[in-house]
């Protein structure tokens, strides 16, 4: 009576209500015992007892499964119901985990789904879970779970950001990797890498150069692209790799690398590195990091961008030029 309250008590018979009682079991075996047992206290009215109405065992019916969805963003919810219809409703439950198991789950259920009785044997859905719900994640998640029941568990690692061979990892921040995290979840996407974060004048010289020699296009069209990306001080090294280079094929440019780097480098110094790119910028004041945007399809690559601009203190699209968002994020 006082676990089901004093609503549920009738004062006329002294009766309670019915309680419903599930004990999770050992799918491999197990054995259960259950002692019952009743009390009055100073009450002397009505004879006590217990009725055990009905016992019965009830399977495991629901499998769910995740999985990215990097057509319409967020994620997909599946499920199989097996062993023939579903006899009793159940909900799946989703969580942020910190492994894959029942016992990572962390807070609350980020989504539910109900699934009726008589549900029909087979596979269900999708059923689509927004990437709006998919941010502000607690601290420590590797996994997203959906829970059927504590034994019916399908889990999905988490969007994962990697960074390329010129890229700095200890430049970037927490929060700034939890930005490109939460975007990632929005549009479906897996993964992407940080191709460029904080450069030194040497490295911004190298980056300069990689992009004025891409065998993508021609020289003169790679000259043409950097001189429309940067500003004034910019322009004045993309100049100097034009100077330098004045006559050379591709292949001698490439053979003659250290010399037109280093005098890139010596016109970024004249120049002041934060003013040709703000890869040059202290990481502690702000965060500059460019993004893979191969990663992305067609359908997904704009409901990224369109979750990731709100929250960057700066988004530039810069796909044709350098193949990669890029952001600034001011710490």
């Amino acid at each position: 009576m006082n676990g089901l309250g004093l609503g549920q008590f009738d004062y006329g018979s002294g009766a309670t209500g019915w309680r419903e009682l599930t004990l999770p079991v050992d799918k491999a075996g197990d054995t259960i015992q259950v002692d019952l047992g009743v009390a009055n206290v100073a009450d002397d009215l009505f004879d006590s007892q217990v009725v055990v109405d009905f016992v019965e065992e009830v399977r495991d019916q629901i499998q769910p499964s995740l999985a990215w969805n990097n057509t319409a963003g967020g994620m997909d919810l599946r499920y199989t119901v097996d062993n023939g219809d579903l006899k009793q409703a159940a909900t799946i439950d989703v969580y942020w985990a910190n492994g894959p198991g029942h016992a990572n789950r962390l807070g609350t259920p980020v989504f539910s789904h109900s699934v009726p009785a008589g549900t029909t044997a087979g596979q269900h859905g999708p059923i689509r879970i927004a990437g709006n719900l998919l941010a502000d994640n607690p601290a420590g998640v590797t996994h997203l779970i959906a829970v059927a029941s504590p034994s019916r568990v399908g889990a999905l690692a988490d969007v994962q950001v990697a960074f390329g061979a010129n890229a700095n990892a200890t430049a970037v921040s927490a929060a700034t990797i939890d930005i490109v995290k939460d975007s990632l979840r929005a549009a479906g996407q897996r993964t992407v890498t940080i191709t460029s974060t904080a450069r030194t004048p040497a490295d911004q010289a190298r980056a300069m150069f990689q992009n004025l020699t891409n065998a993508a296009n021609p020289v003169s069209v790679n000259v043409a692209n950097q001189l429309a990306l940067y500003a004034a001080p910019g322009d004045a090294v993309v100049n100097t790799f034009v100077q330098q280079t004045q006559g050379m094929t591709r292949a001698q440019i490439l053979a003659n690398a250290a010399t037109i780097r280093a005098a890139m480098e010596q016109e970024i110094n004249d120049q002041g590195p934060q003013n040709v790119s703000r890869h040059c910028a202290d990481p502690a004041v702000v965060n500059v990091a460019d993004l893979g945007a191969g990663a992305f399809n067609a359908t997904n690559g704009p409901l990224f961008v369109n979750a990731i601009r709100p929250r960057v203190t700066r988004f530039l699209d810069e796909r044709a030029t350098n193949n990669c968002y890029h952001i600034e994020v001011t710490q």
